[in-house]
């Protein structure tokens, strides 16, 4: 995938979650916001997108898998790479 291409795709999650930010795929397009960001190492950008479905989604099944992106952005961003970190936040996810 081109980087354009994560771009756009990242505008239209965006835009699915600024419409209805309680919605029924709120909580997805967050998460694949997430995943792109970290796809172009923009890990700041996935962080925010993650923290924002971990506080405003806790009962929906994607917070495990939110946890378990977070704890990859700790693994592999360029600028945010800390293996203990990370290794907390997989433990999180196992637990869940």
């Amino acid at each position: 995938m081109l980087k354009r291409e994560y771009v756009a795709a990242i505008d239209y999650y965006s835009r699915t979650y600024q419409q209805n930010p309680t919605g029924e795929l709120a909580d997805k397009a967050l998460l694949n916001m997430a995943r792109l960001y970290l796809n172009i190492q923009k890990g700041t950008q996935a962080l925010d997108a993650l923290i924002t479905l971990i506080k405003q989604f806790r009962e929906r099944e994607t917070v495990c898998e939110a946890y378990y992106t977070l704890a990859k952005i700790y693994e592999k961003d360029p600028l945010l790479k800390d293996f203990e970190t990370a290794r907390a936040i997989y433990k999180i996810f196992l637990k869940k």
